[in-house]
């Protein structure tokens, strides 16, 4: 189906650069897209739940050691934020797990760790205010960012912009160097650009929806998740059903899962 529409998917092996542009924009779009539910949760997190940034690990990681030399009364403590760092940890392990190595394939493997990641959001909400609320959401936040860099080959990071922007502006001097806009790295600028933005707009939609709801704001990223994750498993039906492709979803994805490995060799 999406062949139909977006013309001949481009190999596993492709770097995303040299997608074609149906794909390219197809992807960016995805990536998009997670990005402005990143910068709303961070938004979140910032706004009054947790004062700290939670969709990646600098500031936590910081923090961390900053409790064990300077302990301060009534400050998060040390193992909440080593709690969290090894929540995001376990999200990014969830999905070399369930991915393995980088690939571009849209089917039920994106959808399963996006329903897992929807489902870590409800926790977030369910827990909203503690420890295991928090971890929920830096859990998430592992899952999706490694969603994002597995499906693009390790280009696009969905849940934090300090690499972004460096990106940005290292491409910006090597152009100025060059005295010329068009090398082999331009093209990092129609990637890192939108998706800064994107970040900073899913920050500002967060902050507005927080002021009205609080923390049961965090219920939109989380249907917004599981509709895409209900979406993929949707597709993926109606390519193995509808047009009769049952290996679309087999040997080629869950397969290539070890455990899955395992027990097919001991049948």
């Amino acid at each position: 189906m999406l062949e139909a529409l977006l013309g001949p998917a481009p190999p596993r092996t492709t770097a995303f650069k040299d997608f074609p542009a149906s794909w390219f924009l197809f992807t960016l779009a995805g990536c998009l897209s997670m990005a402005v539910m990143a910068g709303y949760v961070n938004a979140l997190a910032l706004a009054g739940i947790y004062h700290t940034g939670l969709t990646h690990m600098t500031g936590v990681t910081t923090n961390s050691a900053l409790r064990v030399i300077i302990p301060a009364a009534g400050a998060t403590p040390f193992h909440d934020f080593l709690w969290w760092v090894l929540s995001f940890l376990c999200g990014a392990m969830f999905v070399g797990l369930i991915m393995g190595p980088a690939r571009f394939r849209f089917g039920g493997l994106q959808g399963l760790c996006l329903a897992v990641e929807s489902a870590s959001l409800y926790g977030a909400w369910h827990f909203s205010g503690t420890t295991l609320g928090a971890a929920c959401i830096a859990f998430s936040m592992g899952v999706q960012n490694s969603i994002t860099s597995n499906f693009s080959a390790m280009v696009i990071r969905s849940s934090h912009v300090t690499g972004t922007l460096v990106d940005i502006g290292l491409t910006f001097g090597q152009c100025l160097r060059a005295r010329e806009w068009h090398n082999a790295n331009t093209w990092k600028l129609k990637v890192h650009v939108p998706m800064y933005i994107a970040f900073w707009l899913g920050a500002l939609l967060g902050a507005w929806i927080y002021s009205m709801h609080l923390h049961h704001a965090l219920f939109v990223p989380c249907i917004f998740i599981g509709c895409c994750a209900l979406t993929t498993f949707a597709y993926v039906l109606y390519v193995r059903f509808y047009q009769r492709q049952p290996e679309y979803l087999g040997s080629a994805d869950y397969e290539d899962i070890p455990l899955i490995k395992q027990a097919n060799k001991k049948t």
